[in-house]
C-alpha cells in the first residue's frame, strides 16, 4: 500500500471521496429526535463522590505516615 494516496496521507480506514451518504437518512431527521433530558443531580453526585475520594487519599496518607514513624521506632 503506497505512503501517500493522490498526495495525501493514508490515515487508516476513511470513506472514499466518491462515497455518497444514504439519500435522507440524515436529512428530516431532526423532527423524529428527541433530545436527552439533562441531569441534574450529576453535580451533586460528583461533589460527594469527590469528597469520599479526598478522605479515602487522606486516611491513606495518614496511615502511611503512621507506618512510617512506626517503623522508625522499632528500629
Amino acid at each position: 500500500m503506497p505512503w501517500r494516496i493522490n498526495g495525501e496521507h493514508n490515515n487508516g480506514p476513511h470513506l472514499p471521496r466518491r462515497h455518497r451518504p444514504v439519500p435522507g437518512a440524515v436529512h428530516g431527521a431532526g423532527d423524529r429526535l428527541r433530545q436527552a433530558a439533562p441531569h441534574t443531580w450529576r453535580p451533586l453526585m460528583m461533589a460527594w463522590m469527590t469528597w469520599l475520594a479526598g478522605i479515602a487519599t487522606l486516611l491513606v496518607l495518614v496511615y502511611l505516615v503512621y507506618a512510617l514513624l512506626r517503623a522508625e521506632d522499632l528500629e
